[in-house]
C-alpha cells in the first residue's frame, strides 16, 4: 500500500513539474497625466500648463489622449476589460469609457509627457515643462482613442473633488511600454507600463476639481441651457444678471444686502413630460431657473422677457404660472405687470424657480 501510495504521488510531483506555472498578475498604478498628459475639452483643446490643477466646469466629458502603444491594444474591445471605480463624489460622473472620435475642426496639438525623463512612479506633474521634451504629439482634428469620463451638472458653489480608478486588464499577453518605441533615443529609456501576460492590469488614477464658473462683478451674464454660474453679488450695490440665449430671456435686478450669500444662477427651457402634457394644445414656453435664494435688501425684481409677438399675442391675454418642486401648478399672473418698455412681464421675488407663459387657460394643479 505505501508503494502504491508513493508511486502515485511521484507521478503527480513529475506531472505538476511538466505543467506551465502560471504567472503572477502584475498591477501598476499610475497618476493618468503622466501617460496622456493634461485634459482635453471636447472642442480639442487642451487644458493649459497654468491652469493645470484648477477646476473643471460640470455637466461636460473631458478626455485623455491614449498614446500609441496603449492605442495598439485599446483597438480591439476583445483586448481589453475596462474596470472604473468611483471613489469619491461618485454622484459626479455619469460614465467613463474608451472613445475613438475627432474632437476639433482645426488643427489643436495635444501634448503627452516625456518617456525618457519622467517617473512613473511619482506622483503627478506639469506634462508640459517650459522647455518640454515630449515623447509624442497628436493633433485633436485627427480621430484619436481618448478615455472619456463625462460629468454630471451641479448646482451650488461648492467645489468638489473627484477621484476615480480606471483600471485597463490585459486579454492578451501583450507587453505595453510608456511611449512610442520609434520616440525612444535608447531602449533602456523606454519604461514599461505593463509586462508580458494576459490578465495583467495598468491603473489610471484620475483626481480632478469641480466647480461651476463664478462671477463677482455684479453684472453676471448667463448662457441659457449651459453651465450655471456661481454668482457672488457686490455687497450694498444694485446687481444685475441677465440671462441670454439668441436675446436677452430674463433680467435679475436687486440691491444686495452687506453680507451677500453666493448663489447658483442657471436657466433652462426643457420641458418635463408631465408640463407638456398639461400645454400640449398651446404656444407656451417655460423659463426653469435654478432654485436660489436672493441675497438681496428686499424682493428682487425679476423681469421675464415676452416671447410672443405682440402683433400676434396681446400681452395682457398671456397667463403665467408658477411650478412648485413636485411640479404642481399656480396661476401667478396677478403677481405679474406688463413693462410695456422693456417688453417683459415683471414681478417681485425673493427666490427664483420655474414659470410657464401660455397662452391659453390651463387647468392649475396645486
Amino acid at each position: 500500500m505505501k508503494k502504491i501510495i508513493a508511486g502515485l504521488l511521484a507521478s503527480a510531483m513529475a506531472l505538476s513539474m511538466s505543467l506551465p506555472a502560471f504567472a503572477a498578475v502584475v498591477t501598476k498604478e499610475v497618476a493618468i497625466e503622466k501617460v496622456c498628459g493634461r485634459m482635453v475639452f471636447d472642442d480639442g483643446r487642451q487644458l493649459s500648463a497654468k491652469d493645470y490643477g484648477s477646476s473643471v466646469a460640470p455637466d461636460q466629458t473631458i478626455y485623455y489622449a491614449m498614446p500609441r502603444s496603449l492605442t495598439d491594444l485599446l483597438a480591439g474591445s476583445k483586448d481589453y476589460r475596462l474596470n472604473v471605480r468611483k471613489i469619491k463624489n461618485a454622484k459626479m460622473v455619469k460614465s467613463v469609457k474608451i472613445v475613438e472620435k475627432k474632437l476639433a475642426e482645426s488643427n489643436t496639438t495635444i501634448y503627452l509627457p516625456d518617456n525618457a525623463n519622467t517617473n512613473v512612479s511619482l506622483p503627478a506633474t506639469d506634462a508640459k515643462a517650459k522647455t518640454p521634451n515630449l515623447y509624442d504629439t497628436f493633433n485633436s482634428f485627427n480621430r484619436l482613442t481618448y478615455l472619456a469620463v463625462d460629468l454630471n451638472d451641479m448646482t451650488g458653489s461648492e467645489e468638489l473633488k473627484v477621484e476615480i480608478e480606471a483600471t485597463i486588464t490585459t486579454k492578451k499577453a501583450k507587453e505595453l511600454f510608456y511611449g512610442d518605441s520609434t520616440l525612444s533615443n535608447s531602449p533602456s529609456d523606454r519604461q514599461k507600463l505593463l509586462e508580458k501576460g494576459v490578465g495583467n492590469k495598468l491603473t489610471l488614477k484620475i483626481n480632478l476639481y469641480v466647480a461651476n464658473p463664478k462671477d463677482e462683478s455684479g453684472d453676471a451674464e448667463i448662457v441659457v441651457g449651459k453651465n450655471g454660474t456661481t454668482v457672488k453679488p457686490l455687497k450694498n450695490e444694485q446687481n444685475i444678471v441677465t440671462f441670454e440665449s439668441d436675446g436677452t430671456m430674463a433680467i435679475l435686478e436687486f440691491n444686495a444686502n452687506s453680507n451677500p450669500e453666493k448663489f447658483y444662477a442657471k436657466l433652462t427651457t426643457k420641458w418635463t413630460s408631465e408640463l407638456l402634457r398639461t400645454f400640449r394644445d398651446t404656444d407656451a414656453v417655460i423659463r426653469k431657473f435654478s432654485a436660489a435664494t436672493i441675497p438681496a435688501t428686499g424682493r428682487a425684481k425679476l423681469m421675464l422677457i415676452n416671447p410672443f409677438d405682440p402683433d400676434e399675442i396681446e400681452p395682457e391675454s398671456i397667463y403665467i404660472y408658477q411650478v412648485n418642486a413636485k411640479g404642481g401648478l399656480s396661476n401667478v399672473t396677478s403677481s405679474f405687470w406688463y413693462d410695456a418698455d422693456e417688453d417683459a412681464f415683471c414681478t417681485r421675488t425673493r427666490t427664483l424657480g420655474t414659470w410657464v407663459l401660455s397662452n391659453e387657460r390651463v387647468k392649475t394643479t396645486a
